[in-house]
């Protein structure tokens, strides 16, 4: 199917270019008004589809984007969607943990470790191999299991809760999607009422 059926998020394509011949894709911070469901560009380029670029006052060229692609927020992005090609294209990895030279524990800080930033040859010899460790073993349980996506459904949860109120209905009356299941719309519209005037919307 032709790009131009999907048009990228800005509308230009100029910035694609960037990413042609690139192994990573890791831009600034973003902000939380990134919305996953309308990434179109992202979902193609994560899914090794047909991307075009473009230069100024040449024609549309195309190109597959073979990189990784690893995004910084502060705050979880949006996404109203419960569909799984969202979750099957995107892994959140929450850091919780704040480290600083002169830590607040009554914040929940923690002490860092100088010889992580002003010692490279203590890093590459004593932290780098037991990485390299861990990342092998990952890569061979991910050859023999596949990926196993319920460490992630948390954030997932969340992120639509946040973008969506009525998932989080859905998640405290413990709706989900079975075909075989049936629920009248008069009991789930008197559900919702309950549910707003609990939660101080309804009043």
């Amino acid at each position: 199917v032709s790009q131009s059926r999907y048009p990228n998020d800005n509308g230009r394509k100029f910035t694609l270019a960037k990413l042609r011949g690139a192994r990573l894709n890791w831009p600034s911070e973003n902000n939380n008004n990134s919305n996953l469901d309308r990434c179109n560009s992202l979902n193609i380029a994560i899914t090794g589809e047909e991307l075009y670029y473009e230069q100024k006052g040449k024609n549309e060229v195309p190109f597959q984007a073979d990189c990784v692609h690893f995004f910084s927020m502060n705050q979880l992005p949006s996404s109203k969607s419960g569909l799984d090609s969202i979750r099957e294209r995107f892994t959140i990895l929450e850091f919780s943990k704040t480290f600083k030279r002169a830590p607040k524990l009554e914040r929940g800080e923690l002490e860092a470790d100088p010889r992580f930033l002003y010692d490279p040859e203590w890093v590459t010899q004593e932290v780098c191999p037991g990485f390299l460790n861990l990342i092998l073993d990952a890569l061979n349980r991910l050859f023999a299991d596949g990926i196993d996506y319920e460490p992630i459904q948390d954030a997932f949860d969340q992120i639509q809760e946040e973008s969506t109120h009525l998932w989080a209905f859905c998640h405290d009356l413990g709706l989900h999607a079975d075909a075989e299941g049936r629920i009248y719309v008069g009991d789930l519209w008197e559900a919702l009422q309950a549910w707003y005037i609990a939660n101080g919307t309804g009043k």
